[in-house]
């Protein structure tokens, strides 16, 4: 037998007042009385609330990127693709607002570009469903994560290139590897490739600064390399012009973010965007009515691979 849905009218019985008031009260309307307000936000969470239609139908998005046409600019408009074909109010929170969660009711929370403290302050103003984006969930018990599958992508690579008789394989990675999601995913990944296939790894993490990044990429030139996969910002360094600078027969080069992240117009790319906000907003209706639900879900990049052959002069 199926649970009974609740509805406006549950909550009105459970906190004593009439359903115009709890429907105003999840609103956030201010003619309603703060202590009403909380006491019904607070019954409609432990009921676990699921507004099917109307203006309760509200998710906050707390975005500390907002402009831009890279990467973040084309999730959050994906995001909000997603939420109008579902049919919910997108509400934009500043994460040095976030103790907005208290005055209406939200369905859920989709973070996107937080970093770990920000995601800290979100957790401690609400308990409902948290969602975030290419970042770990155990910052709290209510939050879930929908990342892209940096770690498949990788196995792509390897494959394909091994394939062509590449066996000399480098990664040169440039950022932050500890407090970066995403890339100790394809550190991950790459050691993992490396270690199945009885490959040396030839690593090269630095920080994200043009002398570092170059100094790097002649460090790896250097140890006769087949294949580079470069993991950096595409604005920092012209990789291929860099090459064609020095002498490296033979060194092919895969770059991650031209070719696969920094790519959002491509419209494989775009599907892929689309897929994660779309599985974001299931996240979010799947806790509140009760199903089975992973703490983090993989969404799989479908995205055309551009090699540069033969990069290094001969």
């Amino acid at each position: 037998m199926k649970n009974k849905r609740i509805g406006i009218r549950d909550i009105a019985t459970a906190t004593g007042v009439s359903a115009s008031t709890v429907s105003r009260a999840l609103q956030g309307n201010l003619r309603i009385s703060e202590p009403v307000r909380n006491q019904v936000i607070k019954i409609a969470e432990s009921l676990k609330y699921l507004p099917q239609c109307g203006r309760e139908r509200a998710v906050a998005l707390v975005a500390s990127r907002i402009g831009g046409h890279g990467y973040y600019g084309n999730l959050l408009e994906s995001i909000q693709n997603a939420a109008y074909s579902r049919n919910y109010r997108l509400e934009l929170i500043l994460p040095d607002a976030v103790d907005l969660f208290l005055s209406k009711y939200y369905m859920g929370v989709l973070c996107v570009g937080l970093d770990a403290k920000q995601l800290k302050a979100v957790a401690e103003s609400t308990c409902r469903p948290i969602v975030v984006f290419n970042h770990e969930s155990d910052f709290a018990p209510n939050a879930y994560s929908v990342v892209s599958d940096d770690k498949e992508i990788m196995h792509r690579i390897f494959a394909k290139f091994i394939s062509r008789g590449c066996r000399r394989i480098a990664l040169l990675l440039s950022g932050d590897v500890v407090k970066n999601f995403s890339n100790i995913r394809r550190l991950d990944g790459y050691r993992q490739e490396c270690l199945l296939r009885n490959i040396e790894p030839i690593e090269e993490i630095v920080q994200e600064n043009i002398d570092a990044v170059e100094a790097a990429i002649m460090r790896i030139g250097q140890k006769g390399v087949d294949l580079m996969i470069y993991v950096a910002s595409p604005f920092l360094i012209n990789v291929e012009r860099f090459l064609l600078q020095h002498d490296f027969p033979g060194l092919s080069l895969v770059s991650w973010e031209n070719f696969i992240l920094g790519k959002t117009s491509h419209p494989i790319v775009r599907q892929d965007l689309e897929t994660m906000a779309k599985t974001g907003f299931a996240l979010l209706e799947n806790v509140a009515t009760n199903r089975a639900v992973s703490r983090m879900t993989s969404v799989s990049y479908l995205f055309n691979m551009r090699f540069t052959p033969n990069v290094g002069k001969k």
